[in-house]
């Protein structure tokens, strides 16, 4: 085949083979918060899938009633709707898959997104090859995104941003430059409407995109209306209006009438597909209103350091160095000095000469400006991986900056091997961080250890089980354990996968809501027990200067609970 000639694609495949397993290479930490809410709702998701196969059908909300009332108690923290409907459901689906075929496990919570990067990465390589006119410097950006410390960081977990920023490329690229037979609808004699398979595999990108987070849709329309207005603006120039009957030929020449159209069709398509769960979601089961509290309702204080917070996040998540404090990259010149995001600055400043890649290629510069704009406004939660859509668009500047500065050197010294006097120690510094933030997660978060799942798989059904959720910070403890890690545990044994019948109860109560009365507390849940077997799970160790360990074994002791003792946890049974 064509594509195993090419050395440029055969190295992109034995990056992506090596990419694979860097992610996997010591990724043993405890789930992280998201990661661990992401792989609550692949469960649920998993569950209900195989409810349906099981002949039992019930519609989603149906099966989260259901399952509010049993397999995740409405007294919980976080009820079931949190995990059921807060995010869309295009990962939760694909985890769903990834947990049927391989089983649930946190290994596998995590391979999710190890899988979608595998299938989806070609998106950024073709991309970035068409629009840099080489395949060469295509490679590079892809190394340059996937190794950067964003790329890396949320690459190896059970979190959306990578996976998003693919289909991003998907879509820009299937639109933009993606070749398919067009097919003339004639509507009426005036109207004829011209359809390619490629705009509608552009819109199938789109919408799992926005399936995993609604901001993709709003960055593409942003994106969209100033391009086509860019379109017409450049158009008219050329040939002037002179009258009102012109602006709709300088339309049609533009471009940006049959783009205008291809992208209304797109948008049709992600609300066909995506409209009822957007209804569900977000009108019925009320998630607008907390979405818009996370995403844009959080306090703004406009200064030059809040504004530019997203451009500075840019260069502290593309470095090739680790801080001596092995901490998250923060606003520190420490971060951004070492960053490869300075190599985007020199196609951007030599963007003002005649013939410029910038005057070249003005729809790159607009898709990642408007994206930047957007958020800055837009976005109250200012972490980066809200807006990674714009983040495979700066590595294809990066890497088209290193190719000049390549070029520089060629040119004024005459020596052949700068792409690798600079791409060296980019690559080994990225090497660097990447293993670096491994070990920062393993000391941040704890190895995780199954042992609580082993012992929960030997409980018999009915039973409740119940965490007494206390702090949970990390570096005090050694292990990172939350109320979303403990539900996710649970389902995955679970005999019963069908939320009418199910017969495992589970909840978990915050320390400090019980604090006060939790002899009283206890004692309810040791009458609870006549009627159901319940097992009291806690974190064996206080943290955060809470005193919860001492007088919850008082209580039990006294109230004839027996003890088992693990390594991280005390289970509690009557």
């Amino acid at each position: 085949m064509g594509v195993f000639k090419n050395k440029y694609n055969l190295m992109f495949i034995g990056f992506m083979i090596f990419y694979m397993f860097l992610l996997n290479y010591n990724n043993v930490h405890v789930l992280e918060w998201d990661d661990s809410r992401h792989a609550v709702q692949g469960h649920l998701m998993y569950d209900y899938f195989r409810t349906l196969a099981s002949g039992d059908y019930m519609s989603y909300s149906e099966f989260v009633g259901y399952y509010g009332e049993k397999g995740i108690s409405p007294g919980s923290g976080y009820n079931i709707g949190w995990y059921a409907w807060f995010d869309p459901p295009a990962y939760a689906i694909g985890q769903a898959i990834v947990f049927w075929i391989m089983g649930a496990s946190v290994f596998t919570a995590r391979f999710t997104t190890h899988l979608m990067i595998l299938f989806l990465s070609p998106f950024l390589y073709l991309l970035a090859s068409r629009i840099l006119s080489s395949k060469k410097l295509g490679l590079i950006a892809t190394v340059i995104f996937f190794m950067s410390y964003i790329g890396f960081y949320f690459g190896r977990l059970a979190i959306l941003a990578v996976p998003i920023a693919l289909l991003m490329c998907g879509w820009y690229y299937l639109l933009f430059y993606g070749k398919s037979k067009t097919y003339a609808i004639k509507i009426s004699q005036s109207i004829t409407l011209r359809f390619k398979w490629t705009v509608f595999w552009s819109a199938i990108c789109l919408t799992a995109a926005t399936l995993m987070k609604y901001q993709s849709l709003i960055f593409a329309v942003g994106f969209m209306a100033v391009y086509i207005l860019y379109l017409f603006i450049s158009e008219a120039r050329k040939k002037g209006i002179k009258d009102v009957s012109d602006i709709f030929s300088v339309m049609k020449s533009s471009g940006g009438w049959s783009l205008g159209w291809n992208f209304v069709f797109q948008v049709m398509i992600v609300f066909l597909i995506g409209g009822i769960w957007m209804k569900a979601a977000l009108l019925d089961n009320g998630m607008l209103d907390r979405i818009r509290y996370e995403g844009t309702g959080r306090q703004r204080d406009w200064t030059p350091t809040y504004i530019l917070s997203f451009v500075i996040q840019t260069f502290a998540q593309t470095r090739f160095s680790f801080p001596y404090d092995n901490t998250i990259p923060g606003n520190s010149l420490k971060y951004i000095i070492p960053s490869m995001a300075w190599f985007a600055l020199i196609p951007i400043i030599a963007g003002l000469r005649k013939g410029s890649f910038l005057k070249k290629n003005p729809r790159l510069f607009i898709y990642i400006g408007i994206i930047y704009l957007i958020s800055t406004f837009l976005i109250s939660n200012r972490q980066l991986r809200y807006m990674i859509h714009a983040i495979p668009f700066v590595a294809m500047l990066i890497a088209l900056g290193i190719g000049m500065s390549a070029d520089f050197l060629k040119k004024r010294f005459n020596f052949k091997y700068g792409l690798l006097l600079i791409m060296i120690p980019l690559i080994g510094g990225s090497l660097y961080v990447d293993d670096a933030i491994h070990k920062m997660s393993q000391r941040n978060y704890g190895v995780y250890s199954d042992e609580l799942v082993q012992y929960m798989d030997t409980l018999d059904n009915p039973k409740l089980l119940l965490n007494i959720k206390n702090k949970i910070e990390a570096e005090e403890t050694g292990y990172y354990y939350n109320p979303d890690l403990f539900i996710f545990e649970a389902m995955t044994v679970n005999d019963k996968f069908n939320a009418r019948t199910m017969d495992q109860y589970v909840s978990y109560v915050p320390w400090v809501a019980i604090e006060s009365n939790h002899k009283d507390f206890f004692s309810q849940v040791s009458q609870f027990n006549d009627q159901m077997k319940t097992y009291i799970v806690a974190f064996k160790y206080d943290a955060g200067g809470e005193n919860m360990v001492a007088p919850m074994r008082e209580d039990m002791k006294e109230l004839g609970f027996t003890e088992t003792e693990l390594e991280w946890y005390y289970v509690y049974e009557k």
